[in-house]
This record gives C-alpha cells, structure tokens and sequence, in this order.
C-alpha cells in the first residue's frame, strides 16, 4: 500500500472530537502530604518529618564530624565546602542540603530551579546524598497544580526529582545513581 494510500484511509476514518477529561483537583488537595510520603517513598527516596530544623542541624554537624564533604545551599546551614572552585571540584562531595520551593504528592517529586542549585546545576547530581527541606504547606497534590504554580519567566532552569537516580537500560539491571545522587533524603518541615 502506498503512502498516500495509508494517509487517505487514515483521515476517511478519523475520529471526531472528543471532550478533553474533568480534572477534580479539590478532593486530592486533603490527602497531599500522606500521598507524598508514599509516592517518594516508592521512588526510593527517605522521608523524614520534622517539627523544626534543629535534628537537620544535628544531621549536618555529624555529617561533618566523620569527614563527610557537606554542601550547605539552603539558608541557615553551614557545610564545610562551597561552590567557589567550580563545577568540577563538586565531584567529590557526600552529602549536598537544598530547600526546595515545590513537592508533589503524586509522584512524591521535589522542584529544584538554578536558584535552589547555587553556582552549578550539576550540584543535585553530582553529590552522593541529597538532602531537601520541604515545608509541608509547599506541596500540592497534581503537576497539572505544580506547572499552574511555576512562574516560568523567572526559571532558567528547572527539574522535578523523584528519588535517587535509577537506571534500568544496562543489561536490564537496576542501578542506583548511575545518573544523579545515590540517595534522596526529604525532611519534611510540618
């Protein structure tokens, strides 16, 4: 059958239009913290729930106190490396803590933007843990909410992390942080 053939067939039985689905982004909205937890934690990630920074402050001075290279980019935290050297002197860093301005519930996805990320995008990637704050009242239910959010003028760039980095494509093997952190911690701030 010729090409032309194929194409003249395809539009005799072409469907009409069909009504695009109602979204109820209102019921989900109650639930979003709960649905959060268990879709990052089924992307692998850790999630711990906090009242205040105090225990992440603890977390980062232990860090620390073993010689672990720690890279502070949320406000409040000190580290003791710094994104000064460039992009390539990050290659060796353990543990990296950012503030995330965004959560979704659904796919227990982070937001980050080149604001959260500092000097260098590689620096979520690159790093062996990342640790995020995330403020309960920061996460919505749905990315059709969390794209209404974005004000995109404002965003050089930006990408939604669900969990460690994972792989499947190498012989079919599984393969944590082939392609980005080994480990995604999320301290949630109630």
């Amino acid at each position: 059958m010729s090409r032309e053939k194929i194409f003249e067939a395809l539009s005799q039985s072409a469907l009409g239009q069909l009504p695009m689905p109602e979204i109820n982004l209102g019921t989900q909205q109650a639930c979003a913290v709960e649905t959060f937890i268990a879709s990052a934690e089924k992307a692998a990630a850790k999630v711990v729930r906090l009242q205040d920074t105090q225990a992440l402050v603890e977390r980062i001075e232990q860090a620390k106190a073993k010689g672990m290279q720690v890279l502070c980019l949320a406000q409040g935290f000190e580290g003791n490396r710094d994104q000064a050297n460039g992009a390539h002197s990050l290659e060796n860093i353990d543990l990296t803590l950012v503030e995330a301005p965004l959560g979704v519930a659904e796919n227990g996805a982070i937001l980050l933007t080149d604001a959260q990320m500092g000097a260098h995008r590689v620096t979520p990637y690159i790093t062996e843990e990342l640790a995020v704050i995330l403020r309960t009242e920061q996460i919505v239910a749905t990315m059709h909410q969390a794209i209404e959010q974005l004000q995109l003028d404002q965003i050089e760039h930006g990408v939604f992390i669900a969990g460690p980095s994972k792989t499947a494509d190498i012989e079919q093997a599984l393969v944590i942080g082939a392609h980005g952190a080994r480990a995604v911690t999320l301290y949630l701030i109630d």
